[in-house]
């Protein structure tokens, strides 16, 4: 399988301007340290924050564009992964991504927190350091949990969102599958959506019910994954999942393995439907 480039992530040049911005904020912050007048502690934090989120600003698209595409066959079921089948994988490089900025901006916090030159200052560290450690906890469970991307069974497939899990979502429950944009109110990326005809007809936790009425009355989609979320091409993902949806008799390949030769054989389209 071949590589993302910058066109497929949907990164054009002003992207680069974001983190060049932020950037240029940090050594502003950490050049105005020695200024009279000016609270170094405050700064300096700033300083590291800015310069934390221009770093992996500027690294994110880099590793994403080394990351290698391609869709997996999972042979042993196992508790992240609890059906056999085709699995279509997100980056891990957000989640690297995620975890690095956590943790940097974390210990700020914490020394923020311990080193504050007023009790103000100390307060809000430790109340950054709080909402900083929370939003790990959560993030590192929903990694443990369950590996996320779009699992194909025989019997249906599998939607595994950083913040939820659908189960399984039986093929005669899929409404409809495919690419899109927004341009009308708002634009967004390249993504793949799912809907499904009725979200009472699923085994779904009350929070997760509540998420994706949420998703579905905002985006119009009940689950979506942006086009540099997955390592897959997104019309080539559309093709493979409605092929399947169609063709009930094909299903069986979803858990034999040779689903992925037809994979491979799939020439993506071109339109993404708005």
């Amino acid at each position: 399988m071949r590589h993302s480039t910058f066109k497929d992530l949907n990164i054009r040049w002003w992207y680069w301007l974001v983190p060049l911005t932020f950037g240029a904020a940090g050594i502003g912050a950490f050049s105005a340290m020695h200024l009279q007048g000016e609270d170094p502690g405050i700064l300096l934090v700033c300083g590291v924050l800015f310069c934390t989120i221009s770093v992996l600003g500027f690294i994110w698209p880099i590793l994403r564009t080394r990351e290698t595409q391609g869709a997996e066959f999972v042979t042993n079921p196992s508790r992240r992964v609890p059906f056999r089948g085709i699995l279509i994988p997100t980056s891990n490089v957000k989640n690297m991504i995620a975890v690095f900025g956590g943790t940097v901006l974390g210990i700020g916090a914490l020394l923020a927190a311990l080193f504050g030159d007023t009790t103000e200052h100390r307060v809000k560290g430790a109340i950054a350091f709080a909402v900083s450690l929370a939003l790990f906890l959560m993030f590192l469970k929903a990694l443990v949990a369950r590996k996320q991307g779009i699992l194909m069974t025989d019997e249906g497939l599998v939607w595994n969102d950083q913040m939820y899990g659908t189960g399984l979502i039986p093929w005669s429950e899929i409404a409809e599958a495919r690419c899109y944009t927004h341009r009308e109110k708002y634009s967004s990326p390249p993504s793949f959506g799912l809907r499904v005809t009725q979200l009472e007809n699923l085994r779904l936790s009350a929070a997760t019910n509540r998420k994706l009425t949420e998703n579905l009355n905002r985006w119009g989609w009940h689950c979506y994954f942006h086009s540099e979320t997955l390592l897959l091409p997104l019309p080539t993902i559309e093709k493979v999942v409605n092929f399947y949806k169609n063709h009930p008799e094909a299903r069986w390949e979803l858990g034999a393995g040779s689903a992925l030769d037809r994979i491979a054989g799939f020439e993506p389209v071109v339109a993404i439907h708005r």
